[in-house]
C-alpha cells in the first residue's frame, strides 16, 4: 500500500486547490476536455521571499547530517528536473469523456494500470472526485476529503493542470495533524514542522503540476 501511495503521489502532484489567479478565459471556447493527454512535461513555478530555504533537517540533503539550508536557486534549478523524471517514470497520462468521467494512466509494478474517477469543471478549477471504487482500493475507504482541485488551462491542445499557492500552503499547515498519525521520533517531527513553517510563512508562489497533450 506504502508503494502505490507512492506512486498515487508521483501521478497527482511530482509534482501536492482553491482560487486561482486564472479566469475562464484563460480556456478556449466551447473546446470542452473530451480526448486524450499525454504528460509531456512538469508545471513547477516557485518564488521565495528569502535566498535560502533554511531550517532543512538533515538527512535530507546528500551528505547532510545536520539542519542546513538550501539555495532557491538549486530548487529551481532541479526539483523539476527531478519530478519530470519521476512523472515520466510513473505517469502516461489521462483520458476524459464528455459526461465527466476521466482515467488517470499510470505504470506500477512494470505493467499500465488505471485509475478510474469523474471530473467536475467550474470555471478554472476542475474537481476530480477521490471517492470513486479505484481511489478508495488505492487509498483506504477513510479519505478526508471528496475532492482535490486543480487549476487548469486548456489552449492550443495542450493541458495545464497544478495546485496553486493558496491551496498548497493550506496543506502544509496540515502536516502538524497528519505527523500526529505517524511514528516518528519527536525531534523528527519537531524538525520537519520548523521546516514546512519556514516554507509556509516565505513562499511567494508555488505551483505545482503538470502539461499534458492532446494527442
Amino acid at each position: 500500500m506504502k508503494n502505490k501511495l507512492m506512486y498515487l503521489v508521483a501521478v497527482l502532484f511530482a509534482a501536492c486547490v482553491s482560487f486561482s489567479s486564472c479566469s475562464d478565459d484563460d480556456n478556449d471556447d466551447d473546446a470542452g476536455l473530451e480526448g486524450n493527454y499525454k504528460y509531456d512535461n512538469v508545471h513547477f513555478k516557485f518564488e521565495y521571499a528569502k535566498e535560502t530555504i533554511n531550517n532543512v533537517p538533515g538527512g535530507l540533503i546528500p551528505g547532510s547530517d545536520k539542519p542546513t539550508e538550501i539555495p532557491v536557486s538549486v530548487v529551481n534549478k532541479y526539483v523539476p528536473e527531478f519530478a519530470h523524471g519521476k512523472m515520466k517514470e510513473y505517469f502516461n497520462g489521462i483520458k476524459f469523456d464528455s459526461k465527466g468521467n476521466m482515467e488517470i494512466s499510470y505504470n506500477l509494478d512494470g505493467k499500465v494500470q488505471t485509475l478510474k474517477t469523474t471530473y467536475e469543471l467550474k470555471g478554472a478549477l476542475m474537481n476530480v472526485s477521490l471517492k470513486s471504487d479505484d481511489f478508495k482500493t488505492l487509498i483506504g475507504n477513510e479519505i478526508p476529503v471528496s475532492h482535490i482541485s486543480f487549476n487548469y488551462k486548456l489552449a492550443n491542445n495542450q493541458l495545464t493542470m497544478y495546485l496553486n499557492t493558496e491551496y498548497i500552503k493550506t496543506l502544509l499547515a496540515a502536516v502538524p495533524l497528519i505527523l500526529k498519525g505517524i511514528s516518528l521520533p519527536q525531534d523528527q517531527q519537531d524538525a520537519i514542522i520548523k521546516l514546512v513553517t519556514e516554507i509556509a510563512t516565505n513562499t511567494k508562489v508555488l505551483e505545482i503540476g503538470a502539461i499534458l497533450k492532446a494527442e
